[in-house]
């Protein structure tokens, strides 16, 4: 039984619309993302190059040959700015554009129409070039590597790996004018690269909301003002620490008159002061800590495995640093400068491993709160400064 190519394409042509439509009103419904939109843009230029492929006998030959197999790599090229989009840089339009206008360069010299072999080549090699450039993209992205990015790789892999095929095999197609989707050889090419097509725009959508899902579940882990471990996620890392044991420097951070910048230059002054210590935080701070912003000026963190005089050097060298972002703010004027200051309080000790969650909280409790007490002290003692208590194993309790 014969294959009808009409029946043929509007089946493709269907199922393609089909996910294409799907891709739209995914994008539609996070515009941002404009990965889903440039892939669903490939998926077409795909779906029409099948058209040319059908209509190869009724178009003239260089037309067919130009339009079918620029729409192929303008396609490809799509792809890659759309994992690049992904990743979150800038779509390079002009690289995207210059495989087919490349194409179409050859298209005009005269020997090209009868170069089938020479032609299938070129157009592979562009298009595993294209597709390379993409597994790049989606293998370098700094999100973390759920179901849909592992699957979009593997699946950009095996696309990758058919162009491949397809250059050895490439001589089989030799002969004059063939209808390549209706040899045996090119219809199973074309309902591979058809599957790996779809199954590529599911696992991109997929990919695009795992990341939307992680970007919400961070989020609300996040001090959205310092970027910082809000005030649940820090005890939760920090009950972590306790339950693992070993020694812990619990560290408190009041701002010191935080309440008179508010008062005397607003708001946006004190949001201001707040981004400029917890930058100071984040750059002065060793990979292993853990800080966060507890709630107003006051901060907290968490120095696992820390010695008490490397705890006390690295808040002093926290405050001295604050110091410095602080004048650099310039508040109050020349006149009447404005520099605030931060006093630190730290509770040293050390812990063996917790038997229980509830152990470990009790733990992180004690050790808040010998650490406030330590914040009260350089308080009271004139602000600007940092004080340490010692936790004792006696007062383990739990």
């Amino acid at each position: 039984m014969g294959l009808d190519p009409w029946t043929l394409w509007t089946v493709v042509t269907l199922v393609s619309g089909l996910v294409i439509g799907a891709l739209l009103l995914a994008w539609a419904a996070g515009p941002a993302e404009r990965s889903l939109a440039y892939w669903a843009a490939g998926l077409a230029c795909m779906v029409f190059a099948i058209l040319c492929g059908f209509a190869m006998e009724h178009l003239p030959a260089r037309l067919a040959i130009f339009l079918g197999n620029g729409a192929v790599l303008a396609g490809y090229g799509l792809f890659w700015a759309s994992t690049r989009s992904f990743r979150g840089r800038a779509v390079r339009w002009r690289l995207v554009a210059a495989a087919p206008a490349l194409w179409g360069a050859l298209c005009l010299l005269p020997f090209f129409e009868e170069t089938l072999v020479e032609r299938l080549l070129i157009q592979s090699v562009l298009a595993a070039g294209l597709l390379g450039l993409a597994m790049r993209e989606v293998w370098r992205s700094e999100d973390p590597r759920g179901i849909g990015q592992r699957g979009l790789l593997a699946v950009l892999a095996f696309m990758l790996l058919m162009q491949f095929v397809r250059i050895a095999v490439v001589t089989l197609f030799v002969g004059a004018r063939p209808v390549m989707l209706m040899t045996p050889v090119g219809v199973a090419f074309g309902v591979a690269a058809l599957t790996s097509f779809f199954l590529a725009s599911f696992l991109l959508t997929l990919a695009v909301r795992e990341r939307r899902e992680a970007h919400f579940a961070n989020a609300a882990r996040r001090d959205e003002l310092t970027g910082l471990s809000n005030r649940r996620d820090f005890h939760e890392r920090a009950a972590d620490i306790c339950r693992r044991g070993g020694d812990i420097a619990m560290v408190l951070l009041d701002l010191d008159h935080f309440k008179q910048v508010n008062d005397s230059h607003g708001h946006a002054a004190g949001d201001r002061v707040l981004t400029a210590f917890a930058a100071v935080l984040k750059d002065e701070s060793p990979p292993a800590s853990i800080i966060g912003r507890l709630g107003g000026e006051e901060f907290g963190a968490v120095l696992p495995a820390a010695q008490c005089d490397a705890a006390r050097e690295l808040a002093e060298r926290w405050r001295r640093a604050f110091a410095f972002a602080s004048a650099a703010l310039g508040l109050g004027g020349a006149h009447a400068p404005l520099e605030p200051t931060v006093s630190i309080g730290i509770a040293f000790g050390r812990f063996p491993p917790a038997a229980s969650a509830v152990e470990a909280e009790a733990r992180l409790r004690l050790a808040i709160a010998q650490a406030d007490l330590a914040l009260y002290a350089a308080k009271a003692a004139g602000r600007n400064r940092v004080e340490v208590v010692e936790l004792t194993p006696s007062s383990d309790s739990h």
